[in-house]
């Protein structure tokens, strides 16, 4: 269509230097006049985005015992700190058969279980409330349900929850090792069950450790679609966040706030790759730790690379002070070691007039942003905003919502890319490698990788959007087309399994395993390097190659 050559040259001129990271260096919620377009029909109508040609560019008590020890990835493809969990691996399988918000069968009564075990699905569509995982040790295998499952709020937390960091908020339990995937979570209303947990987010870990979430898609949040508080050795990949609605919207992306590091809970060793943020306003994420004092002088390991931000309002904002609200907040320094690498802003004016992040206490860019004795590093390379093509990374820090002009004035606090202050690092910070995507295919990559499968109406009206490199010209706090809750059409019947091993009595027959006899524990197939089964290699369970293979399959829309 019209205009999409200028976002792909300006995605292409950024390619070079995303593709560099991996491997080295050591590491108007209304329309705003835009020409509307008849590609998407979200009750709300289309806009084409900008596509000016670029320029250059102590250990409390937990849930869950260790993560792998052997280096073998939770599932091929995962990727970041919490890529090491084994979940349920070896343990039981328990099958969910009822959409029941608790009770036999229901998921939540399989989430109340304790030890390892891998949750499996025999049922498709929506849990009306949300879910609590307090016990680790467990993989929640959505792709296993034939039409995906939807809940009401999904809660990753210990049985104490509060962000305080007095001992009062120490939980007795608190999860550990765990996997999620192919889950969606929309629409978290506190009238499905006013005593929930989920407090308006659609997906929410507090106190968890040692996790990842996969191809989940969280949508309609009423306070945050993520919030993750008081974690650390967390990846979420291959995500999608949408439409944050009501007043909250501003506000409405991931918040990663509070830790309490003298008490075990720190905030740190968090990776976020390879997700779509669409249509939210702000927190893109919004990055703090407001805990004073126990936050004081802590460092968080962050890594944020090839994360496609769709629409934006603000910019992500990086908390420096774990006193923001005290006489002289920086006095309570909170800092980073980040990785900011590949992301990028497709956004439109005049909406959108930020760079791409705002440090804390840089009220106006004569002051500066950070003292050189802080000590906050920060790697940044191949990041870039559409409507600022001749800008990036350095560039793009900057305080306020008058960029455009900063930058045409001289008036950035950094205009030189090459002149690095003291709390921008040359190499790349050395923490778990993520796989590279190019800035020329983001776009398409994410539109066709990130979220939940199978694809559900939001979902699929949400992505189309991004493939046909349109906005929606809805207010951006609501739902234009309602279909938060709409399930997948025409799903099957989850496939016959007599011994209730999760492994389905067809695979199980195909692969040379004997379906009358409970083989889910068993490691002979990923030992055999003839096996043929994809994503199955030596480590992982015959379950976890049956997981493996379904999840590929249903990324390949099968």
């Amino acid at each position: 269509m019209a205009g999409t050559g200028g976002i792909v040259r300006w995605l292409l001129r950024l390619a070079t230097a995303s593709l560099l990271v991996s491997c080295g260096g050591g590491g108007s919620t209304t329309s705003d006049g835009a020409v509307p377009t008849p590609e998407e029909n979200t009750g709300g109508g289309t806009t084409t985005p900008p596509t000016t040609p670029p320029g250059d560019s102590s250990s409390p008590p937990t849930t869950g015992g260790p993560v792998d020890a052997s280096g073998l990835p939770a599932f091929p493809g995962a990727e970041g700190f919490g890529a090491g969990a084994s979940g349920g691996r070896g343990g039981r399988v328990i099958t969910v058969t009822s959409l029941a918000t608790s009770g036999p069968g229901s998921l939540q009564a399989a989430l109340d279980e304790r030890g390892a075990r891998t949750i499996v699905f025999a049922v498709s569509g929506l849990i009306d409330g949300p879910v609590v995982l307090t016990h680790g040790d467990v993989t929640v295998a959505g792709q296993t349900s034939p039409g995906g499952i939807t809940v009401r709020g999904f809660v990753i937390q210990g049985d104490v929850v509060c962000e305080d960091d007095s001992p009062a908020c120490v939980p007795s339990e608190a999860p550990s090792n765990f996997i999620v995937r192919f889950i969606r979570s929309r629409d978290p209303s506190e009238a499905v069950d006013p005593s929930a947990l989920a407090g308006g987010d659609t997906f929410r870990l507090h106190r968890a450790r040692n996790g990842i979430l996969d191809h989940v898609s969280a949508g309609n949040a009423y306070d945050e679609a993520f919030q993750v508080s008081l974690s650390s050795d967390i990846t979420i990949q291959y995500s999608l966040l949408a439409e944050t609605l009501g007043e909250h919207s501003d506000l409405g992306g991931m918040l990663i706030n509070y830790s309490d590091p003298t008490r075990g809970y720190p905030l740190t060793r968090l990776t976020l790759h390879h997700n779509l943020w669409n249509r939210i306003s702000g927190r893109l994420p919004e990055f703090s730790r407001e805990n004073f004092p126990s936050a004081r002088g802590s460092v968080m390991d962050i890594e944020m690379a090839y994360n496609l931000i769709w629409d934006p309002s603000f910019p992500i904002w990086l908390g420096l002070s774990c006193d923001p609200s005290g006489p002289d907040p920086l006095a309570c320094p909170a800092d980073y070691r980040m990785n900011l690498v590949g992301n990028l802003f497709m956004a439109r004016a005049p909406r959108f007039n930020h760079g791409m992040m705002t440090l804390e206490g840089a009220l106006a860019p004569s002051e500066g942003y950070l003292p050189p004795s802080r000590a906050t590093r920060l790697f940044l390379q191949g990041n870039g905003v559409n409507l600022f093509p001749d800008a990036h990374d350095l560039q793009l820090i900057y305080c306020c919502n008058d960029y455009g002009e900063a930058l045409a004035n001289g008036g950035l606090p950094y205009p030189d890319a090459s002149s690095l202050p003291p709390f921008v690092v040359a190499s790349r910070h050395d923490f778990p490698v993520v796989t590279a995507t190019s800035g020329e295919t983001l776009a398409d990559h994410l539109a066709a990788q990130a979220g939940a499968f199978p694809r559900d109406p939001m979902d699929t009206r949400l992505m189309a959007a991004v493939l046909s490199r349109t906005f929606s010209t809805a207010a951006v706090n609501s739902n234009p087309a309602g279909d938060a809750l709409a399930i997948v059409a025409g799903a099957s019947a989850a496939p016959a399994d007599g011994d209730g091993d999760g492994l389905p009595d067809s695979w199980e027959q195909a692969h040379g395993l004997d379906p009358q006899s409970d083989s889910s524990a068993g490691t002979d197939l990923g030992n055999d390097a003839t096996n043929g089964i994809i994503g199955c290699s030596a480590g992982y369970t015959n379950l976890e190659c049956y997981l493996n293979e379904t999840a590929a399959a249903r990324l390949g829309g099968r």
